[in-house]
């Protein structure tokens, strides 16, 4: 548990992050409370991640496509460690982070059924 950051503080480290990795990064904050917050930035995923969580996406495999996307996408260093925690007590913080990166593949599932 650390400080509350604002809407702007989260989307400058994440400015900040996405000119460091070279690549798009998104974050995905979850205030548990008013003086808790789980923030994690995630940048766009590899293309064999990308091609994978598709096709388990589309194969009605959800859980699956949100875990590849959350192992491959979480920038682990710079997000909240409860994220990834196998304890039970952060059990519901890690099912929300991986059914929340679900809308970095979104696009591309739906760029894909258009085909």
């Amino acid at each position: 548990m650390s400080e509350i950051l604002s809407q702007e503080q989260i989307q400058t480290k994440a400015d900040e992050l996405s000119a460091k990795f070279g690549n798009t990064v998104t974050p995905i904050v979850f205030n548990i409370s008013e003086t808790d917050q789980v923030i994690g930035y995630c940048q766009e995923p590899e293309y064999d991640v990308l091609m994978y969580a598709t096709d388990c996406y589309l194969s009605k495999e959800i859980s699956k496509a949100s875990e590849a996307t959350l192992k491959n996408c979480l920038i682990v260093e710079e997000s909240d460690p409860r994220i990834l925690s196998n304890d039970r007590k952060n059990a519901r913080i890690k099912a929300s982070f991986t059914s929340a990166v679900t809308k970095l593949i979104i696009p591309f599932v739906d760029d894909y059924k258009k085909k």
